[in-house]
């Protein structure tokens, strides 16, 4: 009896594919990016590279030499960021550490400030880069020893759990769509960041419930207000409910670039008008 006829679509398929597909994926190489000026000292460069090249050898290295070589490295998977304050003008570190950090943000990626001018860096970063994570961090190069410095470079690679972003204390009226109840409610922010927030409700017959989904709608300043409405609607989940079943730890969720522009500029304002505060009291 003649053997079956194939199917087409076996008949064409590729010798290999079936190894191709059924093969364990390649993992993405990690890299440490290590972006220095001209004028930074090559010794100090030199004894960070062979720290890691013996402390963490399975790590990929890269030295952008240009602000476009930097960014062009934003497609890897970047473990920790190394810069130095004379790479490029400040500000502008500033702006290509915030776009990296708003390109993926579960990527969570580490920033080392090497600075000659710690007290400028700390301006600049606190009008850039307040609102993101607490995993960033600076060493006077021209003033600390070598070992104190691949300290910091250690610790930037090692510590594990980082926040995502800064949290804020805040008191933010708000309304919020529930999910479950399909209705609108009245609550408020206790708690504030780039990637989620404490929400308190005002409705005595409302207890969140663990995953329950939410719709916040954040009121905006004028300056948004005009071109996105009154308020940002952020899609979000609850994710830890105290026992009182009132308060509720929610993340944010398919949040768009533009969304997470906005919400940023939200973010900043209240970051600014609390330090205005402090500076006021203190006087």
């Amino acid at each position: 009896m003649a053997e079956p006829t194939k199917g087409t679509d076996e008949k064409n398929k590729p010798a290999g594919l079936d190894d191709y597909l059924n093969s364990p994926r390649k993992k993405q190489k990690n890299y440490i990016c290590m972006a220095y000026s001209r004028s930074f000292n090559p010794e100090t460069a030199s004894k960070i590279q062979s720290f890691l090249k013996s402390k963490y050898e399975s790590h990929m290295l890269a030295y952008p030499r240009t602000i476009e070589d930097l960014t062009k490295q934003f497609s890897k998977k970047i473990k920790l960021l190394i810069i130095d304050d004379e790479f490029c003008e400040l500000s502008d570190a500033m702006q290509i550490v915030k776009m990296l950090k708003m390109k993926d943000r579960k990527a969570n990626v580490p920033v080392l400030f090497l600075t000659a001018r710690p007290e400028v860096l700390v301006e600049k970063y606190n009008q850039f880069l307040s609102v993101f994570h607490e995993g960033d961090d600076y060493v006077d190069y021209t003033r600390g020893s070598i070992p104190q410095i691949l300290s910091k470079v250690n610790s930037g690679l090692s510590k594990q759990n980082r926040r995502k972003s800064r949290r804020y204390k805040v008191d933010l009226p708000i309304s919020y769509f529930s999910l479950t109840q399909n209705k609108d409610m009245k609550g408020r922010l206790i708690d504030f960041s780039l990637h989620g927030a404490v929400l308190k409700t005002a409705e005595k017959d409302h207890i969140f419930r663990d995953l329950e989904q939410i719709k916040l709608h954040l009121p905006l300043g004028a300056a948004d207000r005009a071109e996105y409405g009154d308020f940002l609607k952020i899609s979000a989940k609850v994710r830890r409910v105290e026992i009182a079943g009132d308060l509720a730890a929610v993340s944010f969720e398919y949040i768009s670039e533009k969304q997470l522009a906005v919400l940023t500029s939200l973010l900043m304002s209240l970051v600014n008008t609390q330090v205005e505060l402090i500076a006021k009291s203190r006087k």
